[in-house]
């Protein structure tokens, strides 16, 4: 068991089946998006980031960073940068194109949206 936004947790297995589920799950008790209060970005969307601002919620990418292992610092870049990856534990490494999608999920759709989209992935997966 692992530490993220306060909670006790079991980050899953590395494979696609195994972090869809955990993070669906994660988001989806969740039941909120993980955002930036006071700010949008040029379009006027709010602004994600992996933990909010008072640390009770994360992203799909978020879910995945241990509470030991987030830093304020990656907020504002990209999964793909060395700063964020080094967060994540390294067995998930290989799938970051993955997360990205499901970060996509978080990031772009309405909460209500979210269980369709995820379904939508996992229909893939099969």
């Amino acid at each position: 068991m692992t530490l993220v936004c306060g909670k006790e947790v079991q980050l899953p297995e590395p494979n696609r089946k195994a972090i869809l589920t955990y993070v669906r799950d994660f988001l989806l008790n969740q039941n909120k998006k993980s955002i930036q209060t006071e700010a949008a970005d040029e379009y006027n969307k709010p602004i994600c980031l992996y933990r909010s601002e008072d640390k009770t919620c994360a992203c799909a990418a978020g879910s995945l960073i241990p509470d030991a292992n987030y830093n304020s610092n990656i907020e504002n870049h990209g999964l793909h940068m060395d700063c964020v990856r080094s967060r994540i534990p390294s067995k998930y490494h290989e799938y970051i194109t993955f997360i990205r999608e499901l970060q996509m999920i978080h990031d772009d759709y309405k909460v209500k949206d979210w269980p369709e989209k995820f379904n939508m992935i996992e229909a893939t997966l099969t």
